[in-house]
């Protein structure tokens, strides 16, 4: 025991001593520390620390995260970074909590948007953001000051035309009526009061093409505008036999 300068032999019991220095260039195929480790600055270590060491198995460019990928390999990223204070991601995924404080990122809309209540916020044809009175939604009517235009009517873009036949027999098997919707209608927020409409069931037996199921739920609604060829062939009908009375 004791200290050791120069000098070579072996040491078959391992090495034991009080503050003990072996100086030289040394290899020791197994060390074990069992208390305190100190190394000068500048000291270099050779070798994997496991599997991996930091300087040869980590690259990247700055403020880059490590970070475990696919393999179980130590890497980065540049869509993970971090320059401290910022933290960059390129796609963010949370499955528990997420507490942010992003007011600064969301614009006061009643200081950059102007107009009265129910307006509906549209972009104008030079890309601005603003409202109209003739556009307004109250939360269950929309209301819009103009016309509608909704799909094409040009004869142009039709194909596989088929005439309605038997138009006054279907208009017969329809019934028009006032109600109010029940609780089930409420329920689903529909407005108060009493309107005027059709039942959609009797609608789909002789022109399903009006009919359609709510996008929110499985409730059918109405096309009333798709009605009008219906009303219209009927209407023909009925003059040709009141002509044909006539010529009777």
């Amino acid at each position: 025991t004791g200290i050791f300068q120069g000098g070579s032999g072996a040491f078959p019991n391992g090495i034991t001593g009080n503050n003990a220095t072996i100086g030289g260039n040394n290899e020791i195929a197994n060390l074990t520390v069992t208390g305190t480790f100190v190394a000068d600055t500048g000291t270099e270590f050779n070798g994997n620390s496991l599997t991996a060491t930091t300087a040869t198995n980590v690259v990247g460019g700055a403020n880059r995260i490590p970070y475990n990928n696919a393999t179980n390999q130590t890497t980065t990223d540049s869509d993970l970074q971090f320059n401290g204070t910022k933290l960059t991601v390129k796609n963010l995924e949370v499955t528990g909590s997420l507490t942010a404080d992003i007011g600064p990122l969301i614009p006061d809309l009643s200081k950059n948007v102007e107009g009265s209540a129910n307006r509906v916020l549209y972009n104008s044809s030079n890309n601005n953001t603003t409202t109209s009175n003739n556009l307004q939604f109250n939360g269950t009517d929309l209301t819009v000051g103009g016309d509608i235009t909704a799909l094409a009517s040009d004869i142009r873009l039709k194909t596989n035309l088929e005439q309605i036949d038997g138009a006054i027999a279907k208009v017969c098997k329809l019934s028009g009526f006032t109600y109010e919707f029940n609780e089930t209608g409420r329920g689903l927020d529909l407005p108060a009061g009493r309107h005027s409409g059709v039942s959609a069931q009797d609608v789909l037996e002789v022109l399903p093409e009006a009919v359609a199921c709510r996008p929110m739920d499985d409730y059918l609604t109405v096309k009333y505008e798709k009605l009008v060829p219906l009303l219209i062939e009927a209407i023909k009908e009925l003059k040709e036999e009141i002509d044909d009375l006539k010529s009777k």
